[in-house]
């Protein structure tokens, strides 16, 4: 039974989703901004580690890959993501 379970982890693909993200807060608009990409990780299930860094877990390259779309939407003006 052991041996069952593990062979069936081995096949189980787990990715670790890290985005970090330094975006410039000087005027009003850029403040909404940073909110606004921090309000889409929190919605798409991501963790905050720091205050811009965030993480989550998915269980494959295809919901990586529709995940890093669904960040990319709408990308910030200025700063780095």
């Amino acid at each position: 039974m052991l041996k069952e379970r593990v062979n069936w982890l081995s096949r189980y693909a787990v990715l670790w989703v890290r985005v970090m993200f330094d975006l410039p807060v000087v005027e009003k608009t850029d403040h909404r901004a940073a909110i606004k990409i921090r309000k889409i990780l929190l919605d798409q299930g991501f963790a905050m580690t720091r205050f811009s860094v965030h993480f989550r877990m998915v269980s494959g390259e295809d919901k990586r890959r529709a995940l890093e779309n669904k960040i990319w939407k709408n990308p910030p003006e200025f700063g780095s993501v």
